[in-house]
């Protein structure tokens, strides 16, 4: 049995998609920390110095909190076009919107992510 689409307030686009997108970038930044020196056998391989070491690691951070900012703006953007002329928004069309913008904000963090380690190594 399907539920109904209930109407919601346009703050719930921000409301799922920053959690969300917060939840993303530290799991991909703690993923890749562990995975990607792991794969090239250690830190030294993919960059000589502790520095460059460091240096991709304070990036990412800066790219993670880029990130979530870019998702508050695109989600409240977002949430208050829906709502514009007195529309109501649906549940699953806000669920739908959170998840959009989580998406678009994610595969950005890891384009990002790959350059950067790519101009390291």
């Amino acid at each position: 049995m399907a539920l109904p689409d209930r109407p919601v307030h346009h703050w719930l686009v921000p409301l799922l998609a920053v959690p969300a997108t917060v939840l993303g970038v530290v799991l991909l930044y703690y993923g890749q920390s562990a995975l990607v020196p792991a794969m090239a056998d250690g830190v030294e391989n993919v960059c000589g110095a502790p520095d460059c070491a460091l240096g991709i690691g304070v990036m990412l951070f800066v790219a993670g909190v880029a990130s979530v900012l870019v998702a508050v703006l695109l989600a409240v953007l977002l949430g208050r076009s829906r709502a514009r002329g007195g529309r109501t928004i649906g549940l699953r069309l806000a669920l739908r919107d959170a998840g959009a913008v989580a998406a678009c904000v994610l595969s950005g963090y890891v384009i990002v992510s790959v350059v950067l380690w790519w101009m390291i190594g």
